[in-house]
């Protein structure tokens, strides 16, 4: 498709990516909400959905981490 004018047979990935790999992990806002509703979930103590949650991220790419100031995520390795 050309728009513009100006189209170099990029993948729309690879153009909303700058050249990131946008297809291998979820978005960050999407990561977001995952962890809110983890975050919600351990609130409530409901740990089985906190679990769930946590191993969906992971099968996506995204390691959870709990510490004494909060959960953090990353990009697994």
């Amino acid at each position: 498709m050309l728009f513009l004018g100006i189209w170099g047979g990029e993948l729309s990935n690879d153009i909303y990516g700058y050249g990131y790999d946008v297809t291998s992990v979820p978005p960050e806002c999407d990561i977001k909400l995952y962890i809110k509703a983890r975050a919600d979930a351990r609130a409530r103590k409901d740990f089985k959905e906190a679990d769930r949650i946590r191993d969906e991220l992971l099968a996506m790419g995204i390691v959870v981490k709990d510490t004494k100031d909060g959960t953090t995520w990353e990009v697994a390795r």
